[in-house]
């Protein structure tokens, strides 16, 4: 009788309403809350990037190598391969030898680069946004027989008069173009 009496009072313990339950009338009132202005996204300004040092490999040498088809396999003139093996004697190579074959030509050595070549640009639209810009796109075509590598796009915004009035870049979302076709930017 006793566990039942404490059953009783727990069932009604756990029925009974609380302080904050329905009767005690209070309602939620709304206020306001601060809202963030937006902020200006800070002109990004991407430093350049150090081109890759080439790096050499070692090659072991085997029978019938000379330091000629050596340098035509590797593409390295035989200049630059005596002066990464100057202890190598061309003439006279015995068989597992290690030669250090340098990865770039002489004309990595000097610093040149690519030259970049202009590649036709189709469909060019630009839409205005809500925040009275415009969004530009254009297609890029590939009309060459070689891939393209490393494209962008230089965006002018011009004035009645032809004056520069904005300019952007932009780059396609591949880094490169196969031949004869084409990708948006």
């Amino acid at each position: 009788m006793r566990n039942l009496s404490l059953t009783l009072i727990f069932i009604l313990a756990a029925c009974a309403r609380g302080p904050d339950q329905g009767g005690s009338g209070a309602s939620l009132e709304p206020y306001a809350t601060a809202i963030a202005d937006p902020t200006s996204t800070p002109d990004i300004i991407i430093p350049p990037t150090a081109l890759p040092s080439p790096t050499p490999f070692i090659y072991t040498v085997e029978a019938g190598d000379t330091f000629s088809e050596l340098s035509e396999r590797f593409h390295v003139s035989q200049d630059d391969l005596q002066a990464a093996n100057p202890d190598v004697d061309p003439n006279n190579m015995s068989i597992g030898a290690t030669l250090l074959i340098p990865q770039a030509s002489a004309a990595a050595a000097n610093g040149t680069t690519l030259t970049p070549v202009p590649v036709p640009i189709t469909q060019t639209t630009c839409f205005p946004t809500s925040d009275n810009g415009l969004e530009c796109f254009a297609l890029i075509q590939n009309n060459t027989a070689d891939g393209a590598e490393d494209i962008s796009v230089q965006f002018n915004l011009l004035d009645t008069s032809k004056n520069v009035i904005a300019s952007q870049t932009a780059c396609t979302p591949l880094d490169t173009i196969p031949p004869n076709s084409s990708l948006p930017a």
